[in-house]
């Protein structure tokens, strides 16, 4: 049995972490951004973006911050984006499978390996939708 629960949410990534409660959640990768799987490379363009930059980090061509900023910058999330949540420790990679729609997701066996290795409880992709990979034991305050 897996140990990640794979689904799909007729809601965007912007609105569901609007009722979503993540204060133990230390740091988020976002991987896509607006069909853009390169989000690094609007970190200094972009104006949405703007306030995450001295508190971002590169990674590979995603950007990891910590997980409070990101919320309180939810407004950069406009559809067709990807975020990862983790727990305590900052991935070393980011994942070689994206999870954006628009259609559900239907495999898990690299993202689960990458997510269980780099301690990441939460995956999102939206698009026409939203994909979610979840980490079967976390317990979520909505």
């Amino acid at each position: 049995m897996s140990k990640y629960i794979v689904g799909w949410l007729d809601t965007s990534i912007h609105d569901f972490l609007e009722i979503l409660l993540l204060s133990d959640v230390k740091y988020a990768l976002i991987t896509c951004l607006d069909s853009d799987p390169n989000p690094a490379s609007l970190l200094n363009k972009s104006p949405e973006l703007k306030p995450l930059v001295k508190s971002a980090e590169v990674l590979g061509n995603g950007i990891l911050l910590p997980t409070k900023l990101l919320l309180e910058s939810n407004r950069i999330f406009f559809g067709f984006d990807e975020v990862w949540f983790f727990l305590t420790k900052k991935p070393k990679l980011t994942p070689k499978r994206s999870i954006v729609g628009p259609g559900e997701i239907r495999y898990i066996g690299e993202v689960e390996k990458w997510m269980m290795k780099n301690n990441c409880i939460l995956g999102l992709g939206d698009g026409t939708g939203m994909n979610f990979i979840v980490y079967r034991e976390v317990k979520w305050i909505f």
